[in-house]
């Protein structure tokens, strides 16, 4: 997903050279899985489970979790607002630039942006967000040193989301679990074809439903409703 990602990045971004370009382009596909880490969960806490136009997507990156992860890292962020070099006025309007489709001068050439979120930046967005972030973070180096800099803290938040899809392939590899699959697996398999209307994928308003009607909530009190979404995300894309 990355080099389809760059490929818009590309188009919004202004490099001094060709040769920055390339090798800031290198240093974010090293780390890129960090930031989808981070993307995946962030993305998920502002969904609406509604119908969807196509091309529409109901994951996004709010400007309130945008700003949440600049904050203090001792409540997951990565500690880079404060109230004189870096102010949250500056990484707003770097969110608005961000979250604009059109590509000025670019769209000629550009390809269609076939996925958007109405109000919420989507992965290649939030990437460009990043790279904006720590370019004005660090205005004193270079846009290498810069985002190299950012892309050190981002990796190491990035390691609280992965315990979650860790603890899921750690949960879902034993044993025990296998075998209440083995056993219910017909009636699993009717129950996905119910709610998906006999379809061979499951959209997240289905998946919702499927939750509410099975009272999972009530179940499970742990359980919020907060995590539906993310749940869903875990288990259909643990990458992206």
């Amino acid at each position: 997903c990355f080099d389809h990602d760059w490929e818009f990045l590309s188009l919004k971004l202004e490099f001094e050279t060709e040769r920055e370009g390339l090798q800031v382009r290198a240093l974010v596909r090293r780390s890129y899985v960090h930031i989808l880490r981070i993307y995946r969960y962030l993305s998920t806490q502002s969904v609406r489970v509604t119908a969807l136009q196509p091309g529409q997507s109901c994951f996004g990156i709010g400007l309130q979790d945008a700003m949440n992860i600049l904050g203090p890292s001792n409540i997951n962020g990565i500690g880079f607002l404060n109230d004189t070099s870096f102010t949250k006025t500056t990484a707003e309007n770097l969110y608005k630039v961000a979250l604009r489709r059109d590509m000025g001068e670019s769209d000629k050439k550009a390809k269609p942006i076939l996925v958007h979120h109405d109000s919420g930046l989507v992965r290649h967005q939030f990437t460009e967000f990043l790279v904006r972030v720590a370019q004005a973070k660090f205005p004193k180096v270079s846009l290498l040193d810069a985002v190299s800099r950012m892309l050190e803290v981002v990796s190491e938040l990035a390691l609280k989301y992965n315990a979650d899809v860790q603890g899921l392939f750690a949960t879902g590899s034993t044993a025990a679990v296998a075998a209440i699959f083995e056993k219910h697996s017909q009636l699993l398999a009717s129950i996905f074809l119910k709610f998906t209307e006999q379809e061979v994928v499951m959209t997240i308003e289905q998946w919702s439903k499927m939750l509410m009607a099975a009272e999972i909530h009530s179940m499970y009190p742990g359980f919020k409703h907060d995590y539906t979404a993310y749940a869903f995300r875990l288990g259909v894309s643990t990458v992206a």
